[in-house]
């Protein structure tokens, strides 16, 4: 398989993995790697990249539109035949010497997550921004003590499929509250509840 570097760079999961990816080449240079399985999702694939650190080369659930298949006898040539030189320049190739910006997603919890304890017992919303975009963000309501959510079955539908974007293990899907707590609410263990009960 192959990835142009502007599609690698936006679905690595680690900064380990984004640091070995050049910064001085062009958004359109090709990376090669070899497809090792399937993903959770019914057209992703779990692909080993050459570029990436052998340790952690691995980038699970890519959806098969972001991937080009590596003909037989194909040379691996680093740009594409019609390939021009890139009109757009990626935030992650901005040099300007200011410390780098966390993600929107981490810059929402570690907001939420530095609140004075006060608050945190009674804030009734917490919004994560999941993109820079003004209407990228979802947001939490924040039940109290004594309060409860009931479902209106009718009107609540569920998807019939769902694909991540990172690797989901077994052991997560199997614990609702270790995988809310890990990939979609911010944790605050330890820094409130600690505090509350020891």
């Amino acid at each position: 398989m192959k990835i142009t570097r502007s599609q690698l760079y936006h679905i690595l999961v680690s900064d380990d993995q984004r640091n070995a990816i050049p910064k001085n080449v062009q958004n359109k240079f090709l990376f090669f790697g070899t497809v090792i399985s399937r993903g959770k999702g019914k057209s992703t694939w779990n692909v080993k990249w050459d570029i990436l650190p052998t340790n952690n080369n691995v980038v699970n659930n890519i959806t098969r539109t972001k991937l080009i298949v590596v003909e037989d006898g194909e040379e691996e040539k680093g740009m594409p035949d019609d390939a021009l030189l890139d009109d757009v320049e990626y935030d992650s190739d901005k040099d300007d010497g200011k410390p780098e910006e966390p993600p929107p997603k981490k810059k929402s919890e570690d907001e939420f997550c530095s609140l004075e304890r006060e608050t945190l017992a009674t804030i009734k919303k917490y919004i994560m921004r999941w993109g820079s975009n003004e209407d990228e963000f979802v947001e939490w309501c924040i039940l109290q003590d004594g309060e409860f959510f009931s479902l209106n079955e009718s009107t609540f539908l569920l998807p019939d499929a769902v694909e991540y974007n990172i690797d989901i293990s077994e052991e997560d899907l199997n614990n609702p509250s270790d995988f809310f707590f890990k990939h979609i609410f911010p944790d605050i263990a330890g820094k409130f509840w600690s505090s509350v009960f020891f």
